[in-house]
């Protein structure tokens, strides 16, 4: 059951959308006037907070596995030191308007694209071609005629391996926005993959999948921190921030 919202919350702007023509344009409006209600409501919570104990809510959007796996516990750990704060952790691989939906602070892999917020580097992940050994059998030549791949798509784009060197033909016997559901048909043997070997390091270990030879190098997918641009982060997100970029190593290489 539902408990009532408390009435000795902060205070906070709620925006109503009405049904019909207008609602394009009040969603829009609201959209307008979101980093300003935000500046407000960050400024409030420092001035009610002080210096002492960091309180209040931090929204986090991360992509699935990464989030699940990697950014998650860090988070965890930052809720275990400070009781007052809340985080908002949205776990998916779905696009989110960041700034619509008054995102604190994003996790994402690969260049930023979205020039309303400010990248922070937290470092690297490796990523290796692989394959399962039933996809090996009777092809001395992984790479080579009569290849298959398992994509993943990001940003509704599937990856094109031609862009690291990858020159043969291929065909494609499945796409997906999850790396776990690649990870795992490239593991049931649907063909080759490229994924972060984070993701992978027991398989690898294990034998279920094996490490491909490539002509070329594979380089490592860059982890950013977006944070909104033109606005100072307050202290309860730099502590979320703060405790990422440790958690990442902020530049090196994260470990599996």
């Amino acid at each position: 059951m539902l408990s009532k919202p408390s009435q000795t919350a902060t205070p906070s702007a709620r925006v109503i959308v009405a049904r019909g023509p207008s609602s394009v344009r009040r969603a829009s409006d609201a959209d307008r006037i979101r980093p300003a209600v935000l500046a407000v409501r960050d400024a409030t919570s420092e001035l009610v907070v002080g210096e002492g104990e960091v309180s209040g809510t931090v929204r986090v959007a991360v992509p699935g596995a990464l989030g699940r796996r990697r950014v998650a516990p860090m988070v965890f750990d930052v809720l275990a030191r400070h009781e007052r704060l809340r985080v908002d952790l949205l776990v998916s691989d779905v696009p989110v308007g960041l700034v619509a939906e008054g995102i604190d602070l994003a996790v994402r892999v690969g260049a930023p694209r979205d020039s309303s917020f400010v990248a922070r580097k937290l470092g690297f992940s490796p990523q290796a071609f692989v394959a399962a050994p039933s996809w090996l059998a009777g092809r001395p030549d992984p790479l080579g005629p009569g290849l298959k791949l398992v994509l993943r798509i990001q940003e509704g784009l599937p990856q094109d391996p031609a862009q690291i060197g990858l020159r043969v033909d291929w065909t494609v016997s499945l796409a997906s926005d999850d790396v776990e559901t690649v990870a795992r048909a490239v593991t049931a043997g649907l063909g080759v993959g490229m994924l972060p070997e984070w993701l992978i390091a027991e398989e690898l270990a294990s034998g279920a999948l094996v490490r491909l030879a490539v002509p070329f190098e594979v380089p490592p997918a860059q982890i950013v921190a977006l944070l909104p641009a033109g606005r100072k982060s307050p202290r309860r997100v730099r502590v979320v921030l703060d405790a990422l970029i440790a958690g990442f190593g902020a530049g090196s290489s994260f470990p599996s």
